[in-house]
């Protein structure tokens, strides 16, 4: 089984609204478009992401962990996923940190 196609644009999940000095978890959602379940299971993609267009090096899990400060809210985040080909990349998230 050969697929050469590109994984499907990203979509970037998670709760945007947290408190400053909390913990955001953002997922990263992809899937190989020609691929069937069973195959995307065994050969599970690679992630990259961006804040604010910039290449954020090593982080290339499905989610995204980040602590929110209060310089936040300028920040944008992204997404691409890779199987042999990268992706499109996602469009962006901006966090919105909620002081207490």
């Amino acid at each position: 089984m050969h697929f050469t196609d590109k994984p499907s644009k990203p979509n970037i999940q998670g709760n945007l609204n947290i408190m400053v000095g909390e913990y955001s978890n953002l997922t990263c959602s992809s899937n190989l478009t020609t691929a069937p379940d069973y195959y995307a299971r065994l050969r599970p993609l690679s992630y990259t992401w961006y804040v604010n267009n910039t290449k954020l090096y090593g982080e290339t899990s499905k989610t995204l962990r980040l602590r929110v400060t209060r310089n936040h809210k300028y920040n944008q985040y992204s997404c691409t996923a890779r199987d042999k080909l990268e992706s499109d990349r996602s469009d962006h998230v901006i966090i919105n940190p909620l002081c207490k």
